[in-house]
């Protein structure tokens, strides 16, 4: 008999709708029980976009809101919490404020008006549900109304802190008098003010500074909740530099690094293999469950968001909920064509390129620079999240630290399951195939290459996992040879060459290729090092003395041309490394660089010849690798970038 799927919610976050409409649902409720045990009257849940926030929200709301109750326990009777109810239920009345609509695209006060339009239609609706608060025949916009319409004119920043006091005297003078306790969830609290923040720093300082609008509605909840009036205030959001920023006073306790809720928000192992089984029949399908979760995993997997000193990582990773949907609601087309969906970058989730541009404009351009080239490279970048970020007229950029710990609440990184121990430093790294592909393009774009000429090459770079062509890789780098920079240090220029192919790689054949940097080289299962290669090297690169320099990572040797140079005794890293996923053609590559300075033709020809033959004596060496040395169909390549042209060699 055929099974009966679940349709794909998609963008719905109605939980009315997705139960009553058959959508598939994955049930996050446990985590209801942990919140309110943790007791926390403010709390603070920061997650990237499109993470399942608001369907967290839904079920607070059917969950406490004592207006709802009926309705409630129907739509959560087969849920974790309807077995383990906790003594809260449906004992508060709700009030929610939704700011994800708030239009941020005009002028300060037109934001501030439709920031304000908000807050009164979260008043109205909760007024409306619960009628046992009495207004006295008068309706709640009504009232606002009268009080609020010459602020929006004369002092339009004034507005949202004069509709919380308004609120606070419809409620009544006497908190004991109340019909019951308010819990306040607010939704996406900081939305309109972080797209805001990416393109327009000086509206974001005027919006968010002390004092300010922001700052005015924050305090009138701060005054709420010490009159006993709210009694739980609950707000998610995606960075805290908004609360940070406003210096209202609002106090508030952020649950986001606490081990306990990492996974509240986005989709774990167990979660994903439901969602398969709710709504695909791999019966008729090309792939199997595992092999489908894999490639997801691959492509949105890999975000963890809790941390303590104490306990150091949380186990669990989660993945992208937005994402995972689309590739699912693809797939189901996809599949009967034994073909998995095209990895492109979907702008509707918002988690684009020009956010990713906008974000890491705040940060000073020697720092953006060297933590994109890092990030690219696979190399570890530690951080120690500051306690505050604060981003205001007076202080235009951003800090490394700071400019980290957004990027990190944004979704572009997460904390790596590096060193992961407790006491250790966090270290941050890009957490999918997914978002490596918009950093790819920002580093493309960045240093002048052209991302239109990369990126339309798809079908010719994808056919390296297929036949050993370079053709198209060749033709990039050809092509746009006078964007590589002129640098008297070889090893960055050498590294940009490495990006440069990585990247192309990476966007147009990521899902074929295990991709490493500095690929790691072990023999017989031991870390090897760089330069121990006596017999695979050329007379000009033969260790002149054994003895180590006084930091104990290098010694002196004879370098190109004759000329004394530090040989690097660290572990052996190859360059970059692509194994195959299918058993096709995998490839490694050598990278050299010499810098385009006056020089006679012989000593150019000289000294391409001996950066060739150094290239080829690593080859070989980092071929005896445990790993590479299993691979049948490895092929070898030099790419050489000297005196402004590119030389590409593949090593028989």
């Amino acid at each position: 008999m055929e099974k009966n799927l679940k349709k794909i919610p998609g963008s719905f976050t109605v939980l009315d709708e997705i139960v009553s409409g058959n959508y598939a649902f994955i049930d996050k409720t446990r985590f209801i029980q942990a919140y309110e045990e943790s007791g926390l009257p403010i709390t603070l849940f920061l997650r990237p976009r499109r993470f399942g926030k608001t369907m967290f929200v839904e079920l607070l709301i059917y969950y406490y809101d004592s207006a709802l109750e009926t309705k409630g326990r129907e739509l959560l009777k087969d849920t974790w919490i309807s077995s383990h109810p906790t003594p809260l239920r449906n004992t508060y009345a709700v009030l929610r404020f939704d700011f994800c609509a708030v239009d941020n695209s005009g002028t300060s006060s037109a934001v501030i008006n439709s920031f304000a339009d908000q807050i009164v239609s979260g008043i109205e609706i909760f007024f409306n549900l619960h009628p046992e608060f009495n207004l006295a025949g008068s309706t709640a916009r009504d009232v606002i109304s009268k009080e609020i319409d010459e602020l929006r004119v004369s002092s339009p920043s004034s507005v949202p802190s004069k509709i919380m006091d308004v609120f606070a005297r419809l409620l009544g003078n006497n908190p004991l008098n109340l019909p019951r306790k308010l819990m306040i969830v607010i939704d996406e609290y900081d939305s309109f003010t972080n797209d805001i923040l990416s393109r327009d720093q000086d509206l974001f300082s005027e919006l968010a500074r002390k004092n300010g609008a922001v700052g005015g509605f924050y305090r009138g909840l701060r005054y709420l909740n010490q009159q006993g009036v709210a009694d739980r205030i609950f707000i998610t959001g995606i960075l805290p530099v908004t609360l940070d920023t406003s210096n209202s006073g609002f106090i508030y306790e952020n649950i986001s690094f606490l081990r306990q809720f990492n996974a509240m928000a986005g989709f774990t192992d167990s979660d994903l293999e439901s969602l398969l089984e709710q709504t695909v029949e791999f019966g008729a399908a090309s792939f199997s469950l595992p092999e489908t979760k894999a490639e997801i995993r691959r492509r949105y997997n890999g975000y963890r968001f809790a941390r303590t000193a104490a306990r150091g990582n949380a186990p669990e990773t989660v993945s992208n909920s937005a994402l995972c949907l689309k590739f699912i609601s693809e797939f189901r087309e996809y599949c009967a064509d034994d073909l998995f969906p095209p990895f492109t970058v979907y702008s509707g989730c918002d988690v684009d390129y020009d956010k990713l541009s906008g974000y890491l404009n705040l940060m000073r351009e020697e720092d953006r620079t060297k933590l994109v080239d890092a990030l690219i490279a696979g190399e570890p970048v530690k951080v120690g999240f500051p306690s505050v970020v604060k981003l205001s007229g007076e202080k235009r950029k951003l800090s490394m630290q700071e400019g980290l710990l957004l990027l990190y609440h944004l979704g572009f990184l997460t904390i790596s399951s590096g060193d992961g121990a407790p006491g250790a430093t966090p270290v941050l790294a890009i957490p999918n195939e997914y978002f490596r592909l918009i950093f790819c393009r920002y580093w493309f774009e960045a240093g002048g290459i052209s991302w239109e000429k990369v990126d339309s090459s798809d079908a010719d770079i994808g056919r390296l996992a297929r036949v050993n062509d370079i053709g198209a890789l060749e033709t990039i780098l050809l092509s746009e040879a006078e964007c590589f920079v002129n640098t008297d240090v070889s090893s960055q220029g050498e590294m940009q060459i490495v990006l440069a192919v990585y990247c192309a790689l990476s966007m147009n054949a990521g899902e074929s290729f295990e991709l490493s940097t500095e690929y790691r080289v072990r023999i017989d299962s031991k870390n090897v090092y760089a330069d121990t290669m006596e017999e695979y090297q050329a007379k000009s690169q033969i260790c002149s003395s054994a003895q180590t320099a006084g930091d104990g990572n290098s010694a002196p040797a004879s370098g190109i041309a004759g000329k004394s140079r530090v040989v690097n005794t660290k572990s052996g890293r190859a360059d970059l490394v692509a194994i195959n996923r299918q058993g096709g053609p995998s490839y490694i590559f050598e990278f050299k660089y010499a810098q385009n300075r006056k020089a006679q033709p012989e000593t150019i020809s000289r000294t391409r010849k001996e950066l060739y033959d150094q290239a080829v004596a690593q080859l070989n060496f980092y071929t005896q690798d445990d790993r590479l040395k299993t691979v049948s169909d490895l092929h070898r390549y030099v790419i050489m970038y000297t005196w402004g042209e590119f030389m590409i060699r593949e090593v028989k």
